[in-house]
């Protein structure tokens, strides 16, 4: 069924021919699925398990699996005083009155079978003798030494009681009837539900580490269940994971009656926040907590998704909605219909954003914002330098002229890594833009000097970026970025074999760049680009400009020498450094995957980036080398002066603002040219 059908469904109300889940007898939380799968395979990581280890681990799956089922059917009594107590203060005053636990010797035999000192199902936990030894080391001051999660076996049973306490789906309903008691006021059975629904509705397993992003620095599996856990999960969720569920809707609306506050703890916000903060403005976007942006995208997805927005209406531009639509590709949910409907979606916006900032003569003009061009400013990048052009509509001009000729490179040699070929391979079905508009980089080789009198700096120079070839003099508008979180290792070449050419990133990468001397330090470059087209509106209604606010082109070079390939990395940044952003985000040196903003100003995102296999493969890579072996003259840079000559022509024979300009560009960004056989 299109999800679509059922995410418009009206409260208490399910599509047609759907049914109820019913949760399994035992219902476990994520992490203790994947221990029970872990023991089920002899807790080995080892590949060459055969046939017969694999029947032995299920058939101990299987005993385990009966054990469990007993233990849950064995008598019960209600959680102690002051663990009830302890986990109630964290889950923001939810009440706990119906947690049942087991602890006779079925289920010290259960517990014993999975290798637990005490597990959880639902609402009920199963003890096997741990939680009266973690009780029995308290410390003198009252605080059990199972605070010091990572330290000590007991915290990992208080983390599981605490993330598995929903109960039963018959007993949630019960708790949202009219006759709700005092306590169930404020949602005790909800805030279960929702919190188990956070955690099994994350697709992205973990944070990448980040030294100046302290809530990366050790995982969430660390912490005892409750508020900031939950906060530390929708993190996650937020950069890969599912939009919220009919119910998670349900759920919110309930509690933002009558437990605001346990929502904003959690970083969720009430569902009336969300529906204001849609109607925009966006400034702040990337300000808010995790949670506060997928129920912001939630909705947004859902007023907005192709099934239901009005004909001849625009793809909408805003972060909320390109952030719902990602997460709706990401969901494993989501049918392979909707998820092509959505990716085509993806792609046609890239492909349309980026042929309005090559040629915004062609812009509708209501799209265009109604002030017209301002008088050119002061550029609000801080790199070491600043533009020097006070004319946005020049300046525009000039990054334009550069993006050509980088596209153009990419139209005859991009190649993406394919961990299956274990090599790099063309691709003649992606558009060649989506090299640069997820927030990823270019990687381009350039062959070492043949002679000390060739130049070391053609092309820059090509592109526009230096005054010659033969220095790193900046031309035009170009930045010199005080920074820069990637750069290339680059090995020396021996006779006929390449030397090593790895892509870094990251702060130590930083680092390098300003300690490294001589042809190890690369020239740092920025060029701010109009991305949407110069004087259109943004999703603020704001006009776009060449002033760093709406994405600049990153570049990295490593002067080519006679023992060394050189490199020119090349990438599109949402934001130039210390500029203005629409969406609240800050960059500067401290920036890196981990706390990057998820999103290009072309609407791509990092997590539908081309080419795959990390950083050290050069994802996505143009070998110049390849292009003057290929040309009669058997030089690259003959042949680039030659194709850029072609499309000057081609431009030539149309009028700007014409359809068939247009479609000059589309083509430039589009799919490269399969060569003729």
């Amino acid at each position: 069924m299109h999800s679509v059908g059922r995410e418009h469904l009206r409260v208490g109300e399910r599509a047609p021919g759907t049914t109820r889940r019913t949760q399994p007898p035992t219902t476990m939380s994520g992490a203790w699925v994947r221990h029970l799968q872990h023991v089920a395979e002899g807790g080995t990581t080892s590949s060459s398990a055969g046939a017969g280890r694999e029947t032995e681990a299920a058939d101990r799956s299987q005993v385990q699996r009966a054990a469990v089922d007993e233990s849950l059917r064995s008598p019960t009594r209600p959680l102690d005083p002051a663990p009830r107590g302890e986990m109630e203060q964290r889950f923001g005053g939810a009440d706990f009155s119906g947690v049942r636990v087991h602890d006779g010797p079925v289920s010290q035999r259960a517990a014993a079978a999975v290798e637990a000192r005490a597990f959880t199902s639902g609402a009920h936990i199963v003890d096997g003798g741990g939680m009266s030894r973690s009780a029995e080391h308290e410390h003198p001051s009252g605080h059990a030494e199972h605070d010091h999660a990572h330290s000590h076996a007991g915290s990992t049973f208080v983390q599981r009681v605490q993330q598995s306490v929903a109960p039963q789906e018959p007993v949630a309903e019960q708790a949202e009837g009219p006759e709700q008691s005092g306590q169930q006021a404020k949602g005790a059975a909800v805030i279960a539900r929702l919190s188990q629904s956070i955690e099994q509705h994350t697709v992205q397993s973990k944070v990448k580490k980040n030294v100046f992003a302290p809530g990366t620095w050790w995982p969430e599996q660390w912490m005892v269940a409750g508020p900031a856990r939950l906060r530390k999960t929708l993190d996650r969720r937020v950069m890969r994971g599912e939009t919220f569920s009919d119910q998670d809707l349900d759920d919110i609306k309930h509690l933002s009656q009558v437990n605001a506050q346990w929502l904003e703890a959690v970083g969720i916000g009430t569902y009336e926040q969300a529906e204001k903060y849609a109607q925009g403005r966006f400034d702040t976007w990337l300000t808010l907590s995790a949670g506060k942006r997928v129920l912001t995208a939630t909705l947004a997805v859902r007023a907005n998704h192709p099934g239901v927005r009005e004909a001849g209406r625009g793809t909408p531009i805003s972060p909320d909605y390109t952030l719902g639509r990602f997460m709706l590709t990401q969901a494993p949910g989501t049918s392979p219909e909707e998820k092509q409907s959505l990716e085509r979606e993806r792609d046609q916006q890239i492909r349309e954003t980026a042929v309005d900032t090559l040629h915004p003569a062609g812009i509708p003009s209501e799209r265009l914002h109604p002030g017209g061009i301002p008088e050119a400013g002061p550029t609000t990048a801080k790199g070491k330098g600043r533009s020097t052009a006070s004319d946005f509509v020049a300046k525009d001009a000039r990054a334009r002229e550069m993006l050509t000729k980088v596209l153009l490179i990419l139209q005859n040699g991009l190649k993406l890594y394919d961990p299956k070929a274990g090599a790099h391979v063309a691709d003649y079905e992606k558009d060649v833009i989506r090299a640069l508009a997820h927030g990823g980089r270019v990687n381009i080789r350039i062959p070492a000097l043949r002679s000390a009198d060739e130049p070391a700096y053609s092309l820059p120079e090509f592109l526009g970026v230096t005054q010659d070839d033969r220095t790193n003099a900046r031309a035009g508008d170009v930045i010199d970025r005080g920074f820069a979180t990637h750069r290339t290792s680059i090995g020396s070449n021996k006779e006929d074999k390449p030397g090593a050419f790895k892509e870094k990133g990251g702060p130590l990468a930083s680092v390098t760049n300003m300690l490294s001397v001589g042809a190890d330090r690369p020239d740092l470059w920025g060029q701010n680009i109009s991305g949407g087209g110069l004087g259109s509106k943004d999703w603020n209604g704001d006009v776009v400009l060449p002033n760093g606010s709406y994405g600049h082109m990153l570049l990295v070079h490593h002067r080519p020498t006679m023992r060394k390939d050189g490199s020119l990395q090349i990438g599109i940044e949402t934001l130039a450094p210390h500029a203005t952003s629409p969406v609240g985000y800050e960059h500067d040196f401290r920036s890196t995957e981990a706390t990057a903003n998820p999103e290009s100003v072309m609407h791509g995102h990092k997590g539908d980036k081309v080419g795959s296999g990390g950083l050290g493969r050069n994802e996505r890579l143009v070998e110049l080398a390849e292009m003057g072996k290929a040309h009669s003259s058997g030089d690259w840079r003959t042949f680039l002066d030659e194709i850029k000559k072609q499309w000057d022509a081609a431009l030539a024979e149309t009028e700007d603002g014409s359809r068939a300009r247009r479609a000059l560009y589309e083509g430039l960004v589009g799919p490269r040219t399969q060569p003729k056989s």
